[in-house]
C-alpha cells in the first residue's frame, strides 16, 4: 500500500503506532475513539513486513526493521526500531504486509465490485475531478487468470424531494441541497457544514427511472444506512453517525446527508 503524499513525521511515527488509548476518554466520542484504525486494519490483515515513510519537508526518511506490535500491547506503547534513509526521490508512505490473513480479503469478482462501490463513495470527489484514479485487479492463486480488472468509479448519493411529486407520482429529483453552515461563538474555533434531506425508496427510485442500487451501496435506503456522513478534507471519514435518532422513524430510513467539518 503506497501513496505520494506529504509523509509522517519523524516526531509522531511513535503515536502512529501506538495501540489504543488506554484510559485516556475522548471527548469527542466520535473520531479516534479507539486509536486503532491504521494499526487494527494492519495487524488484522497480516503481518507488518514493511513500514517505509519520508515526511516532504525533512531530509531524511524512517523505515521499520524491527517491533513487536502485538494486540496485546494495546495500551502501551510497543517496541520499535526505525532506521534513517536518505533518499530525494521518496514521497509518501508504503506498508507492505506478509502472510495476508485471506478470510478478511476479496475472494471473489462480487466482493472485489462492492469494494470498488465503497471506495467510489468514499472518494467520489477526488474521482471526479480527475486527481485520483483507483484500479482494482484480482486475481485467482489456483488459476493464475485474471478474474476482475476496472477502475473504481465514483459513487453518488441521490436526493429525493420530501414531498414535491411529478405527473408519475414520482419524488422529484432534487440537485445537491444548499449546505447550512454552523460556526463556534464566543471565541470558539469550529466550522461545520450541515447538508441532508431524502434518499428515495426502492419503489420510489423505480418511478424515478434510476438503475437498481449497487450492492454494498452506503446510499440504498437500508436500515444499516441510517444516518449521516462525516466528510473531511473531501473524503468520507466516518458513516451513519445519529443514526440512533432515526432508527425507530418509519421515514427516517430515508433521511439522508453530509456533515462536513
Amino acid at each position: 500500500i503506497k501513496d505520494d503524499v506529504e509523509g509522517i513525521k519523524e516526531e509522531l511515527l511513535t503515536e502512529v503506532f501506538k495501540l489504543g488509548r488506554g484510559k485516556y476518554a475522548n471527548p469527542m466520542k466520535m473520531f479516534s475513539e479507539h486509536g486503532f484504525g491504521m494499526k487494527a486494519a494492519m495487524l488484522t490483515l497480516g503481518d507488518i513486513f514493511k513500514f517505509k515513510t519520508k515526511y516532504d519537508t525533512e531530509e531524511l526518511g524512517s523505515e521499520l526493521v524491527e517491533n513487536n506490535i502485538s494486540e496485546n500491547y494495546s495500551d502501551q506503547t510497543p517496541l520499535l526500531k526505525f532506521e534513517r534513509f536518505s533518499d530525494n526521490e521518496w514521497k509518501g508512505t508504503e506498508i507492505v504486509m506478509n502472510n495476508l490473513n485471506t478470510a478478511l480479503t476479496p475472494y471473489d469478482a462480487r466482493s472485489v465490485k462492492i469494494l470498488a462501490t465503497k471506495l467510489g463513495s468514499t472518494y467520489a470527489r477526488f474521482i471526479d475531478s480527475g486527481v485520483l484514479e483507483i484500479r482494482l485487479v484480482m486475481n485467482n492463486l489456483d488459476s493464475d487468470k485474471e478474474v476482475y480488472n476496472s477502475i473504481v468509479h465514483s459513487h453518488h448519493r441521490i436526493y429525493a424531494h420530501g414531498t414535491k411529486r411529478d405527473k408519475n407520482n414520482a419524488p422529484v429529483r432534487e440537485p445537491d441541497l444548499p449546505a447550512v453552515t454552523f460556526k463556534g461563538r464566543d471565541g470558539t474555533r469550529w466550522e461545520v457544514v450541515f447538508e441532508s434531506g431524502y434518499k428515495p425508496s426502492d419503489e420510489d427510485a423505480v418511478k424515478m427511472g434510476l438503475p437498481e442500487w449497487p450492492e454494498g451501496s452506503p446510499f440504498s435506503p437500508i436500515g444499516k444506512n441510517i444516518g449521516f456522513d462525516v466528510v473531511k478534507n473531501g473524503r468520507t471519514i466516518l458513516r451513519n453517525v445519529m443514526s440512533e435518532n432515526f432508527k425507530f422513524s418509519g421515514r427516517g430510513n430515508y433521511i439522508q446527508g453530509e456533515i462536513h467539518i
